[in-house]
């Protein structure tokens, strides 16, 4: 009897110290995508990583840890998760949606990610900058015509070789702009399909698990030899 309120006392009794802590890792659904930073595609199955303050407790020779204050939360996709644990020491760290900081929960979330048209916008600055240099050098062009001025041979090529470098800056730029679609939708595509292959990987683990949930539940049956 005194033993079992002694453990029943140990259990209660949890320690906690400045350096102690607690990780927590979980796949999170919703019933809506939601946008992600860092991720130019919506998201319904993501990782939720939870570090909060610890404490630890021992009773009948076991140690037991448990979370305490909540500190901060992030979520990823699943890429993004992917990528955090598969690259360590590499670049400046993988970019991940906060949840929880400074003891305030985050509600609002990113922007819904738009690369295209962000590509586009890029795109249509760089005709923007081509269009200002040819209405300068027009402007050059008009006021000689107005003085009356012929234009020397020096003045000719460097005309021709402001035109020269206009044409090849804009050829530049949207070649530029043309891979760096290209790059942004095959990023895209992946993304999409290792979300899906996840989403598809949790489906078919939670019905293994409730088909090997039934079985345990329908009772065995002994069949015995028969002679006939």
């Amino acid at each position: 009897m005194k033993n079992e309120q002694h453990a029943e006392q140990s259990a209660l009794k949890k320690v906690e110290a400045a350096h102690a802590g607690q990780v927590y890792v979980g796949r999170t659904q919703r019933s809506k995508p939601v946008p992600m930073h860092g991720s130019k595609i919506e998201h319904d199955t993501t990782i939720t990583l939870q570090i909060s303050t610890g404490s630890h407790s021992r009773s009948c020779g076991t140690d037991r840890y448990f979370p305490e204050k909540l500190m901060a939360e992030v979520e990823m996709t699943q890429t993004q998760f992917a990528e955090m644990i598969t690259s360590f020491n590499q670049g400046n760290g993988t970019p991940c949606t906060l949840r929880f900081i400074d003891g305030k929960r985050i509600e609002s979330n990113p922007k819904r990610p738009d690369p295209l048209s962000t590509l586009e916008a890029e795109s249509g600055n760089a005709d923007t900058r081509a269009i200002d240099s040819l209405r300068s050098l027009l402007i050059t062009l008009g006021v000689t015509a107005e003085k009356k001025r012929p234009l020397s041979v020096s003045s000719q090529r460097e005309i021709i070789s402001k035109l020269l470098t206009i044409l090849s800056n804009l050829e530049s730029d949207r070649e530029f702009y043309k891979e760096q679609a290209c790059r942004d939708i095959e990023s895209m595509v992946q993304e999409a399909k290792a979300t899906v292959e996840a989403h598809l990987a949790l489906r078919f683990q939670q019905i293994a698990i409730a088909t090997s949930e039934s079985q345990q539940l329908i009772p065995s049956q002994e069949i015995g030899d028969t002679q006939t």
